[in-house]
């Protein structure tokens, strides 16, 4: 006898034997008990979940003579003739191969036929959403008033396509995913009839790869106990599987979060080597930084199952390191080369690629990479000033004790004597024009702080008056002004611009449309370069501005 595949071997035959879907079943049962079987059903969801294995169930049991609970009594004479998919009365349409409106037509003419045996001909449409538009509208009129003999029972996993006309002439019920549990016991279950020891955290890494296909998870499973002998076990199953554990992600996503590219390009190598397939990597290491996602969002409330109580805490580490403007990122990176990769012949370039990009900030310009860098500098800036101030207060100064509290003290004196970006204000005209001084200071961000250089370059210098450069921003750009208005990076922006103009000005930032504003320049200082002439020749520390 041929060998016969586990989901079929194992399908269900009986509403109790229905995985996942106890909120269609029971409603299913009571209209079996109560005898009010509807005219027609519409069974709705992805695959795998049990659409067409509840519909044969339920063309039983509103057949049965004698149901039993809801359930077919499997004993009477319609029972047993339904038994192998052998009874007359029950027919199974395929619509992706019979979806001609000829087709149609010649059902409705066979619908008028009496049921051979027991009461209802039910006729179970398969993948209903592949009948063409004149074969709807040639199954409407029998669908809205078949005769009372029949009952028609469509499956279909897009029911968007389905016209209106047809769903609203139906009873729907929508099949959901089963869960990683239901899925890992449905397992458990089918290799304790097959006399089959495995590991728990084997069938939880085949439920997991199944996404809530029971079939797929039965049909891995039948793939995982055809490569070996004894007991299943997780290292078995992902060797068979080609998919990668829990630490070689753990190692290939600490690499992208900490900023190594070399780091990941190694781990990535040492994964493929180890016989991992390329797709099913990358789409676990999506998962992986969802769950990320998920964690950073949802905090300790939030609690992953199918994951190993010391893994659980590695993510929840990696989540607050990454933080979730990277976390995103890394999501948009990988979900768009999962889709280049089906394209592409060098599908391992381009993972390699990707890594490079994800974990090198300063490959990527996009804003989402703008806005990490400039977390990640603020958060090293924050990490500086503490220490440097402790230091300050700890060890004074050095050579000798008593020149410690004068230089303190003096330190102290040209602190309050330094003006402040206020009085810098007051304090100093402008004496160069805009454009020239902020392409020095674009010059001087360029080798010094790129991070602040890419935001301050998305805007337009307005004017320079009073001390004050006015630089616009337009709409789009406008989350920059908020960057550049952190006091770190504010200050950062204002040390630079006072060495560009040999003098104490400061930023000011507008956003939306306005005209340049003229500025008149002083007799003898055209174009703003005669101070910075002055400080090229004799030093800028010679050089004083004076009212």
């Amino acid at each position: 006898m041929a060998y016969t595949a586990l989901y079929r071997r194992f399908r269900p035959r009986r509403f109790g034997e229905v995985v996942g879907q106890e909120h269609i079943v029971d409603i299913l049962k009571n209209q079996v008990r109560e005898r009010r079987a509807s005219h027609a059903y519409l069974f709705c969801g992805t695959r795998g979940t049990g659409k067409t294995s509840t519909a044969q169930i339920l063309a039983r049991a509103i057949r049965c003579e004698d149901p039993q609970g809801g359930e077919p009594c499997g004993a009477c004479k319609v029972c047993r003739s339904g038994d192998g998919n052998a009874a007359v009365d029950i027919i199974e349409i395929d619509a992706a191969s019979n979806n001609r409106v000829d087709e149609v037509r010649d059902l409705r003419e066979k619908v008028r036929l009496s049921p051979v045996t027991g009461r209802y001909k039910v006729y179970i449409v398969d993948e209903v959403h592949m009948l063409s538009a004149g074969a709807f509208n040639a199954l409407l009129k029998t669908l809205e008033e078949p005769p009372a003999h029949v009952v028609f029972i469509l499956a279909t996993t897009e029911a968007h396509k389905l016209p209106a006309t047809i769903v609203s002439r139906c009873q729907r019920f929508d099949f959901k995913r089963v869960s990683v549990r239901c899925t890992a016991e449905r397992l458990e279950h089918v290799l304790g009839e097959l006399g089959v020891s495995a590991e728990r955290d084997a069938l939880v890494t085949l439920a997991r790869m199944a996404q809530g296909s029971v079939r797929d998870a039965l049909g891995l499973l039948d793939q995982c106990l055809a490569a070996g002998e004894g007991a299943l076990t997780r290292a078995g199953v992902l060797d068979v599987l080609g998919a990668a554990d829990d630490m070689q992600l753990k190692r290939l996503a600490d690499a992208v979060i900490s900023r190594d590219p070399a780091a990941a390009l190694k781990a990535l190598q040492e994964t493929l080597d180890a016989g991992r397939d390329l797709n099913v990597l990358l789409r676990d290491l999506m998962e992986h930084f969802r769950r990320l996602m998920l964690l950073l969002v949802c905090g300790d409330s939030l609690d992953l199952p199918e994951l190993a109580s010391e893994m659980q805490d590695v993510m929840r580490r990696q989540a607050k390191e990454a933080g979730m403007p990277f976390i995103l990122r890394a999501l948009d990176i990988l979900a768009g080369l999962e889709g280049d990769m089906r394209a592409s012949v060098s599908a391992r370039v381009l993972a390699e690629a990707a890594l490079v990009r994800l974990s090198a900030d300063s490959l990527d310009d996009t804003p989402a990479a703008l806005l990490a860098r400039i977390e990640a500098l603020e958060k090293r800036a924050a990490g500086k000033d503490a220490p440097q101030e402790e230091k300050a207060d700890e060890h004074p100064a050095r050579g000798g004790g008593a020149a410690a509290p004068d230089t303190a003290a003096s330190g102290t004196n040209a602190e309050k004597e330094r003006p402040k970006p206020a009085d810098r204000v007051a304090a100093k005209p402008a004496s160069q024009a805009p454009d020239g001084l902020f392409k020095r200071l674009l010059a001087a961000l360029r080798t010094g702080n790129m991070p602040v250089y890419i935001m301050l370059k998305k805007g337009t210098p307005l004017s320079l008056s009073g001390g004050v450069l006015t630089v616009r921003f337009s709409e789009e750009d406008a989350f920059f002004t908020e960057a550049l208005e952190q006091q770190e990076t504010r200050a950062q922006v204002e040390e630079a611009l006072c060495a560009a103009a040999g003098r104490d000005v400061v930023l000011k930032t507008v956003v939306g449309d306005m005209e340049p504003v003229k500025v008149p320049q002083p007799a003898g200082d055209e174009d703003g370069n005669l101070i910075n002439e002055a400080a090229a020749l004799f030093g800028e520390e010679n050089v004083r501005v004076m009212e």
